[in-house]
């Protein structure tokens, strides 16, 4: 008789923000990747974030054993994308996952900020402490969260549009939506932890471990899915909501997530 036996667990492959079927503009992954001048993209498209400046760099710093950034906002430092036309896209979807652990929160702290006038995005801590998601306007349909963040934690930040409304994520959880069908296109630098054109002020200071932008349309299924690979990856599991999909592991598998 012979035995027959199943596959070797070994065979099976953990999911990967690679293997995401929304497009993937820029990933900025903790570990290797990592630099103060150059913070290199994982997604394959050439999207590095940079900072020629030495005295607008961040430093690098550690968070649950990967490389990731640290960045001083009394100094001014930030990191910028260029222009990532990417992500101008006029009334359609997009997505931001951002991992941050923040060392101060004062008011209007910029995560992702690309700015031209009303016509601009905006993912920031307010001086409530809770993040803000502007769309091209600063005055309608702006999705305002409802959960304080603090100094010294781990976060997992999605700010999104989907069907013309705004959506704010939280450690896995929907913290504001507010309908947003305004234009977003403008050819300024797409900055992180910081808005040039604001200085110091609007810096955000602290930690930053971990960035995935897209421009285009990203699914439900998809969305858990990344939250479930940061939140394994940072050590912020039970940060995640018990009906939250991936509260028990991370995702497993090839292609599309349902």
């Amino acid at each position: 008789m012979v035995a027959v036996s199943c596959l070797p667990c070994s065979y099976a492959k953990a999911w990967s923000p690679s293997d995401l079927v929304a497009p993937l503009t820029a990933w900025q992954k903790a570990g290797s990747t990592v630099g103060v001048r150059t913070w290199t993209d994982s997604s394959g498209n050439g999207n590095n974030l940079a900072q020629s400046s030495s005295g607008d760099q961040p430093s690098t710093a550690t968070l649950n054993g990967l490389t990731i950034l640290d960045f001083d906002d009394t100094e001014n430092d930030h990191m910028d994308y260029g222009d990532l036309d990417a992500m101008d896209v006029g009334t359609g979807d997009f997505y931001c996952f951002i991992v941050i652990n923040p060392g101060k929160i004062s008011a209007n702290m910029a995560l992702l900020a690309k700015h031209s006038g009303a016509d601009d995005y905006l993912l920031r801590i307010s001086s409530a402490n809770k993040i803000q998601q502007y769309i091209a306007n600063t005055s309608s349909g702006v999705a305002v969260g409802s959960t304080s963040v603090s100094t010294s934690t781990t976060y997992i930040v999605a700010g999104y549009r989907t069907s013309s409304t705004s959506y704010i994520r939280l450690d896995g959880s929907q913290d504001a939506s507010a309908s947003n069908s305004n234009s977003f296109s403008n050819s300024n630098d797409f900055h992180v932890a910081g808005q040039a054109s604001a200085g110091t002020s609007a810096n955000y200071g602290g930690k930053i471990a971990e960035i995935l932008l897209g421009g285009g349309t990203i699914s439900e299924g998809e969305i858990l899915a990344i939250e479930g690979y940061l939140a394994d990856r940072f050590g912020t599991v039970a940060s995640l909501p018990s009906t939250h999909k991936y509260k028990k592991g991370k995702p497993w598998g090839l292609g599309k997530v349902t």
